[in-house]
């Protein structure tokens, strides 16, 4: 092999390697614009909030956010309701929008429940697979998740309760980076909310 063509596959290498990244870094941009057009959409809605009169409206809009953010388009929030231990449907989004509002669970129960007890944000990317997933959600609004992510909406030292995304329309898996983008929108809401409600935090 002569050094020319030695020289012409380095550089398609190189090539080859560039293009790489810069689909790479291409995509990372796009995501952030995502993100910091989820951001601008959640502060006007929370600046905009009336206490006690728009709470469905704020976490509507954070489920919107995160669900835009995500490239979702099924999703939920679900608030603790403390008196009765359970977790209750109050915002939903997609297929099962009808179906859900107002479904209620054991608030131990399922991914969600695990995530309201622990504090802790969950992705799940095979969910009939994850013995926390809850089948009979699935089964009662016949709907199939394959893939979710669960973040606790919360202020400090307490848990008001979970938002949920599923399927992502591409298919793909959800990321770390992922859970943490729609954390930051939890948290956004949640303080908001408090502030604005303060008996949601008590």
């Amino acid at each position: 092999m002569s050094a020319d063509t030695h020289v012409v596959d380095f550089l398609r290498q190189q090539v080859r390697q560039l293009t790489e990244e810069r689909d790479t870094l291409a995509e990372e941009v796009d995501a952030l614009q995502r993100y910091l057009r989820a951001l601008e959409a959640l502060n006007e809605a929370v600046l905009k909030f009336a206490p006690r009169q728009d709470v469905l409206r704020v976490l509507g809009a954070t489920l919107d956010c995160a669900l835009r953010l995500l490239d979702a388009e099924d999703g939920s929030v679900m608030l603790l309701d403390d008196e009765n231990d359970e977790l209750v449907f109050v915002v939903v989004r997609g297929a099962a929008e009808e179906t859900l509002l107002g479904f209620r669970f054991p608030s131990d129960e399922g991914v969600a429940g695990w995530v309201a007890e622990k504090g802790k944000p969950l992705i799940v990317n095979d969910a009939y697979a994850d013995l926390r997933f809850l089948f009979s959600v699935d089964d009662f609004v016949g709907f199939k998740t394959q893939r979710l992510i669960a973040v606790p909406l919360m202020v400090p030292g307490k848990v008001l309760g979970v938002v949920e995304a599923l399927n992502k329309r591409s298919g793909a898996i959800f990321t770390q980076e992922d859970a943490d983008m729609v954390a930051v929108l939890a948290t956004l809401a949640a303080t908001g909310l408090a502030a604005a409600a303060p008996g949601l935090a008590d």
